[in-house]
């Protein structure tokens, strides 16, 4: 995964985000999968990766 390329393991905190439980439920599609991996093909830096982990969770705070 791309995350490892940048040294975040896929349980790391910044690779998480608090949401409710049936809209988490929800989340994990092919579609959502491919649109997180599309962003992160951006990152160039482990910076600029945790950057758009940032961005995903607060659009999915917003979604909730």
């Amino acid at each position: 995964m791309i995350l490892a390329k940048f040294g975040i393991d896929i349980n790391d905190a910044v690779n998480g985000v608090f949401l409710d439980k049936s809209f988490h439920a929800k989340l994990h599609t092919k579609e959502y999968y491919k649109m997180v991996e599309r962003l992160l093909k951006e990152a160039k830096t482990k910076e600029e990766a945790i950057k758009i982990l940032q961005q995903i969770a607060e659009n999915l705070k917003s979604m909730e």
